[in-house]
């Protein structure tokens, strides 16, 4: 009886692929052998502003090795096909996820540079194919200052899309935010001691010609 009710409670979990538009800009197994700065391409689901899991775009291959072999008769007794979970294009994988609401983050890295190329909001309520598309990385600067000209330390800055929250981060004491972000639509809320203090729309021609956006609010 009791292990009848735990299945009962068990949540039904889905999977997703996510299949980011910025192809063949991934080399795993290179940027991990290398001192270079290889490229990869990496994707982060989050679930509200929780983290929920990342994992690293690649491709799939049809040969499967199970562990590195010793010699060459090991070498040929752990090659495996694998044609079910083979891909023609570079994908991250995200197995067992509740339903729910997700933002899907795409970055692209260099080393220790990193860069937000894409950015999409799913409902998962079944396996799905999710495809993001990867724009240049674009930058938004707002100095928040008060009706004397002092600069207003703590407040914060919440960057929504399609109503979900995909960024925050809170002024300074020079009253400076800055924050990167996929060339794309957003709406721009500042909060001030828990109240709405100004929204607006921002448009992917307000960053143009220099991918660079600079507010000043008081």
């Amino acid at each position: 009886m009791g292990w009848e009710r735990e299945r009962k409670i068990e949540k039904k979990t889905f999977n997703l692929t996510v299949i980011p538009t910025l192809q063949g800009l991934s080399y795993p197994l290179m940027a991990a052998i290398s001192r270079l700065p290889i490229p990869i391409v990496t994707v982060e689901i989050y679930k509200g502003e929780r983290l929920v899991s990342s994992a690293i775009v690649k491709r799939y291959p049809l040969i499967k090795i199970e562990e590195i072999p010793k010699s060459l008769r090991d070498l040929i007794k752990a090659i495996h096909l694998d044609p079910k979970n083979v891909s023609i294009l570079q994908e991250a994988r995200f197995p067992k996820l509740e339903r729910g609401r997700y933002v899907v983050k795409v970055y692209l890295k260099f080393g220790k540079v990193s860069k937000f190329v894409g950015v999409k909001v799913i409902d998962l309520d079944g396996d799905k194919i999710c495809v993001v598309g990867c724009k240049p990385e674009t930058k938004l600067v707002y100095r928040l200052k008060d009706q004397y000209g002092n600069p207003i330390r703590g407040a914060n800055l919440r960057i929504i899309k399609d109503g979900e929250v995909v960024c925050t981060c809170d002024s300074g004491k020079d009253g400076r935010i800055s924050v990167e972000l996929p060339f794309s639509s957003y709406r721009v809320e500042i909060f001030y001691k828990n109240s709405l203090v100004s929204s607006e729309q921002i448009k992917p021609k307000d960053f143009l010609p220099t991918f660079h956006l600079h507010r000043d609010k008081r």
